[in-house]
């Protein structure tokens, strides 16, 4: 069972500005070559204090998830809270996706999540989610505490988020 918990969490595993998500991709893709029955712990939220912000990512386990089953992992397991506002309602349907079928449409998935789910309102919450995903995949910060947020969350940031709620 694989868990480094003290790595980033904003970045998937081969992401090249990532040297801590690429260092943790190199050593769990050589524990695939060694042992065939290697496992990831990994947790459906990210941030481990997070102050109730929304901290989406699907970009990461979109890219993630299919890269694990590339190198012959075996499973995984994910540690959650019952609180749905710190990851978001999408990742609870593309992990769940992923980890059947690594071969997902994960863009289908997540336009009929928004137009089913959020009805009228499915353009701009796309919108939001969207701009969060996009901050948090290429931010420059590492990390997995709340105090990474003030640098992904910027004025600019907030600007287009305020946009999409009004």
């Amino acid at each position: 069972m694989f868990a480094n918990i003290n790595a980033c969490t904003l970045h998937a595993y081969d992401n090249p500005r990532c040297w801590q998500m690429e260092s943790q991709g190199r050593m769990l893709r050589r524990w695939c070559q060694l042992c065939d029955q290697v496992w990831v712990y990994d947790y459906n939220y990210t941030m481990l204090a997070g102050k109730f912000t929304l901290t989406s990512r699907v970009h990461r386990v979109r890219r993630n998830l299919p890269l694990l089953k590339q190198w012959g992992l075996l499973g995984f397991h994910d540690q959650d809270k019952a609180d749905w506002s710190l990851p978001g309602i999408p990742i609870r349907l593309v992990r769940a996706a992923l980890e059947w079928d690594t071969k997902a449409n994960v863009d289908e998935l997540l336009g009929d999540l928004y137009t089913r789910w959020f009805g009228p309102a499915a353009a701009p919450l796309k919108a939001y989610y969207d701009a969060l995903e996009a901050a948090f995949s290429k931010a420059t910060i590492h990390g997995h505490e709340d105090v990474v947020l003030n640098s992904i969350h910027t004025p600019p940031l907030l600007g287009k988020l305020r946009a999409s709620v009004e």
